[in-house]
Parts: structure tokens; sequence; C-alpha cells
């Protein structure tokens, strides 16, 4: 996605568009903003975007400093709700397929981030079909 080298410049402006956007959320979302707030965020080539392993959450700087505010705002929410639903446990997973079940959960805190009024990059799964539905139901569907 990214062929650029990553500068200790995009770095730090994406460490700054972080800590404004999780600023943000605590005011407008205390819920989501205080959790992200406890999380450990960090940098990582190992992505092409944003990622969680239910513990931390990793980001491309490239692709933090590509968002606008707005779509950063939703992102996090994105990231720190897979943590909130234990998206990330074996537990959850009950031995799913991994892409299938990403793809699942993504669909299922989608929805409900535009609904909470929030803006998510273009590319972002979303579909109706899967208002109000769980990511195990959402799984089966895409069976």
């Amino acid at each position: 996605m990214f062929k650029k080298k990553i500068t200790e410049q995009d770095i730090n402006k994406a460490k700054k568009m972080i800590e404004s956007s999780v600023a943000f959320l605590c005011m407008q979302q205390p819920f989501f903003g205080v959790l992200l707030s406890t999380v450990n965020i960090s940098p990582s080539v190992e992505f092409e975007t944003m990622a969680t392993n239910g513990k931390s959450i990793s980001y491309n700087p490239l692709f933090v400093i590509s968002l606008t505010l707005a779509h950063l705002h939703g992102v996090l929410l994105h990231e720190i709700s897979h943590m909130i639903y234990f998206h990330c446990s074996s537990k959850r997973r009950q031995g799913r397929e991994n892409h299938r079940w990403n793809v699942s959960a993504d669909f299922a805190i989608n929805y409900e981030i535009r609904t909470m009024g929030y803006e998510l990059p273009e590319k972002a799964l979303f579909d109706d079909r899967f208002r109000s539905i769980a990511a195990e139901q959402i799984y089966d569907m895409l069976s």
C-alpha cells in the first residue's frame, strides 16, 4: 500500500494525530476515549493500516497521516471496539476461520461506529444487511 520509507517526522506526526484523536474521544465518547488512553498504541511497519491483538493497538504511521482526523476517530473507535468485544480472544472466536471472523467482526463494529455518527475510511467494510447483528451471526451469513 505505502511504498514511501517511514521517517521520524511521519512517526511524530502520526503520534500527534493519535494523541489529538484520543483527547477528542475522551471528551466526546468518554467510555471509549478513556479506554483508548490506557492502551498502548504504537507504530509498526508490520501492518498496512491499524490492528489490535486484544491488548494493544499497532498502526502504520503512513496510514495514520493519510487519514482525516474524522476518519482517525472512527478507526480508533473500531480498534478499541475489537478489544471491548473480545474479538481477538480464542474463546470468542471458537475456532472460526481467522479471515472470515475478522471480516465479520469488522462489519459488526463498523455499523455501530457509523450509527454513533463517526466516519470511517472509504474502504471500511460496511453493509446494511448486518445492522445490529453480532459477529457470530454475520460469520454464519458469510459462509
